[in-house]
């Protein structure tokens, strides 16, 4: 009788054991990621024309109707001194995340890249992606860049890659 009490004993202390988890549990992992290069702009008209350019990509998210997660504004004035900007959100995330997503971002390169030719940012929470980018003096609408991304292989993320 003593053996089973013992064996029971023992089982369920493992019971105990493997249902309690005992790792401290951790924040959700917010990543992110920039890229900023083509040194600094020549004119304060080109900073005036980046500004413009990343605030009318609030603009569109914000009074388009058809949401789609892309959107591309190219800012006006000499062709050395335009601003193009695009933002992609991933198609899954519901507009109002992926709003916050191109504020946050928009605020992130304008704080990590504050003078660039050229820049990219992304962020990455759980479930919610989204990507900013511009270029001066150049369009990048269906140009592939290989400076401004890449993919890892563990885990599928995109990361910068600088060539």
């Amino acid at each position: 009788m003593e053996m089973k009490s013992i064996i029971l004993f023992l089982i369920i202390i493992q019971s105990i054991i493997n249902g309690v988890n005992l790792a401290k549990a951790q924040p959700p992992i917010i990543r992110d990621w920039h890229v900023c290069r083509g040194g600094d702009f020549k004119s304060n008209t080109i900073k005036k024309n980046r500004d413009s350019a990343l605030d009318k990509l609030m603009v569109l998210i914000k009074n388009n109707s058809s949401y789609n997660g892309f959107y591309h504004t190219q800012s006006a004035g000499k062709p050395e001194e335009q601003v193009s900007a695009s933002f992609f959100c991933a198609l899954n995330v519901v507009k109002g995340l992926c709003e916050c997503c191109l504020r946050n971002v928009v605020q992130y390169i304008r704080k990590n890249c504050p003078k660039q030719q050229e820049a990219v940012a992304w962020d990455f929470y759980p479930y919610l992606q989204c990507m900013v980018r511009y270029s001066t003096g150049r369009k990048i609408l269906s140009v592939l860049d290989d400076w401004a991304w890449g993919r890892s292989g563990e885990d599928l993320s995109v990361k910068t890659v600088l060539i």
